[in-house]
């Protein structure tokens, strides 16, 4: 079987959190989409994040990142519009 340059990457949504009507996933970057679906939009575009959580008030999410082969904590403000969206 050949690789055709065509062919589509096989991505696998990963590491799901859920707050309020926003679920926040890994695929390689974090991505946010409301329950009922739809269009997933980027939250990040560099390194690669994982293991997301919302703060129990849902002002923050927590995730791991590797940036530079330096694996790191971080907490995130999301912005009222996001969680609103």
């Amino acid at each position: 079987m050949q690789h055709s340059s065509n062919a589509q990457e096989a991505r696998l949504m990963r590491f799901p959190t859920i707050y309020s009507n926003k679920i926040v996933f890994s695929c390689g970057d974090l991505y946010t989409v409301t329950k009922s679906g739809g269009q997933a939009g980027a939250y990040s575009d560099v390194g690669y994040e994982m293991f997301s959580r919302f703060s129990p008030d849902g002002k923050y999410i927590a995730f791991n990142g590797q940036y530079d082969g330096n694996l790191r904590y971080i907490l995130f403000l999301l912005k009222e519009a996001i969680l609103n969206a």
